[in-house]
């Protein structure tokens, strides 16, 4: 889980910035390569069910995260045409990281109790609804 969380959100922050400032490219095009990771995702969310349920979630996501690994390398060197295809490749290989890992960590065999870094999550999203609920009854 910890790396498919490093691999969305390092592209959810980063993306943008290395084709504006590494491939000194217009926000516009920035923008545009985000887009495309997103789109890159989605596409591999909604089209990898078939996969997921042909192979099972575990073989996917080890297979999937090739091309997220080869998409990445591919971002930073090169020209941009070569960073997009990066993109679309670290977009598809990251679709199934969330919420098909996250699924895969709950059916471990042996797997009985809820991993800490879980817990958290489930406390700061308790925390935050509360925040929400507080602001809202103002």
């Amino acid at each position: 889980m910890l790396v498919a969380a490093l691999t969305e959100g390092t592209a959810n922050d980063w993306i943008a910035l290395a084709v504006t400032e590494g491939h000194h490219q217009p926000e516009e095009v920035g923008v545009l390569a985000f887009a495309t990771f997103l789109a890159a995702m989605t596409a591999g969310r909604l089209l990898g069910v078939r996969l997921l349920d042909r192979h099972g979630r575990v073989p996917v996501l080890r297979v999937l995260f090739v091309p997220a690994i080869v998409g990445s390398l591919l971002v930073v060197p090169g020209n941009t045409a070569t960073a997009f295809v990066g993109v679309v490749l670290w977009g598809i290989g990251a679709s199934p990281g969330f919420p098909d890992g996250d699924e895969c960590r709950g059916r471990r065999p042996g797997a009985g109790r809820r991993p800490p870094v879980r817990r958290v999550d489930d406390r700061l999203l308790r925390l935050h609804r509360r925040a929400a609920a507080a602001r809202h009854d103002r």
